[in-house]
């Protein structure tokens, strides 16, 4: 797998279409909000856009694949639901289940010492009923995004965000090598796409220590295995961005001037 291209918000290094996150409408939900600042395209890394149109009902298998079970097997294609779906002019990741678990990721390879943010919409249908992420008996999310460094299953560390059904924003839980951030909590906002930033460089520092090595994957996951309820979600548009200083100084004339 190719690792993620520095490219234009709507672009996918995989199927390369004209469309750009430029500002529009408060009211878009295909753009972030207008006041929210977005570097230009050399302070941006996009990791994913999911402008597949060769896959609309399905999934690009030799990009994305899914990993299952407590050995976290590679899943049988046809057991992955995990689709690409095509909205008006968009192409966005839809997933739903009952009872399952299947988690959905990519190789991506990002410095998170450089790309500190990431931002990414979603939009929850239906959440777990009774779902908790701090209840190893009812840890089912409705929307959940993985952030992984390393490769070994015995030493990789992966910051969690998620959308709960039940637990409140800012929530965090320790599960050692996993630690887990409620983005979202209840059905407020259900049925919308929502806009995400995080710093994930920050994140890691405050709940890992030390500086993060780079990111080796990214990962999705909606399930309900242990709920055994119905759940939905879609997600679409993760880039990484490279933040704004907070102190910005002002460089004298004299300067800028030749000697």
């Amino acid at each position: 797998m190719a690792d993620a291209q520095s490219v234009s918000p709507k672009l996918s290094q995989s199927a390369p279409l004209d469309i750009t996150l430029a500002k529009q409408s408060l009211f878009d939900p295909n753009t972030p909000p207008d006041d929210w600042v977005t570097p230009s395209d050399d302070s941006l890394l996009v990791i994913e856009a999911f402008d597949y149109p060769k896959f609309v009902g399905r999934y690009p298998e030799d990009i994305w694949e899914g990993r299952s079970g407590w050995r976290y097997a590679k899943t049988d294609p046809d057991k992955v639901y995990y689709k690409i779906v095509r909205e008006a002019d968009n192409l966005y990741l839809a997933a739903e289940t009952k009872g399952e678990a299947v988690n959905f990721g990519r190789e991506a390879r990002v410095n998170l010492r450089l790309y500190q943010k990431l931002r990414w919409r979603w939009r929850v249908h239906s959440l777990p009923e009774g779902g908790n992420e701090n209840d190893s008996d009812k840890n089912d999310c409705a929307a959940a995004i993985r952030v992984i460094i390393g490769t070994s299953p015995l030493s990789a560390k992966a910051i969690k965000y998620v959308w709960s059904a039940t637990l409140p924003p800012a929530t965090e839980i320790d599960s050692g090598r996993l630690k887990v951030i409620v983005v979202k909590g209840g059905p407020d906002k259900m049925g919308q796409w929502v806009w995400e930033e995080v710093n994930v460089y920050d994140d890691y520092v405050r709940l890992f220590g030390g500086d993060p090595r780079p990111a080796d994957a990214f990962g999705l996951l909606t399930d309900s295995d242990n709920t055994n309820s119905f759940v939905k979600a879609d997600y679409d548009d993760f880039i990484f961005l490279i933040p704004r200083p907070d102190k910005i100084e002002m460089v004298p004339d004299f300067m800028l001037k030749n000697p």
